[in-house]
């Protein structure tokens, strides 16, 4: 199974969704995706794996790669759409903090509020599949 994205605007964030699989045969075509939406917009980028159907160790730090990618630029990677939210391996040694939600909705209103209103971080999930 391929990985397939797009990308769309909504309230002014930038929301990539990835259908697919994020597996070590995908991660090119992810970090090209975070590359094309970091080249055309500003604030966070809400990441959207509810049609995600699995993610690979290798398709997990891909992600963690593409929040410390966004750091850098002072932007934000935020997940949403996740069936379930594990604990990290390795707490601390992950890269910068994401904040997680249950849905793209959810991520919106949020990121809307002004920032002292927002909720705090989380780290991502990085031992089971979406």
């Amino acid at each position: 199974m391929t990985l397939q994205w797009h990308n769309e605007k909504q309230r002014g964030i930038t929301i990539l969704h990835l259908t697919g699989y994020l597996g070590e045969s995908a991660i090119d075509r992810f970090a090209g995706a975070v590359g094309w939406v970091l080249a055309h917009g500003t604030g966070p980028i809400v990441l959207d794996l509810a049609d995600l159907h699995g993610w690979s160790n290798e398709g997990q730090a891909a992600v963690v790669d593409a929040a410390s990618r966004l750091a850098g630029h002072e932007r934000n990677l935020v997940l949403c759409g996740l069936h379930q939210v594990p604990e990290p391996k390795a707490p601390g040694s992950l890269g910068p903090p994401m904040t997680v939600y249950p849905d793209v909705g959810a991520a919106l209103t949020d990121l809307c509020q002004p920032a002292s209103q927002r909720r705090p971080h989380q780290r991502p999930p990085t031992n089971s599949a979406p």
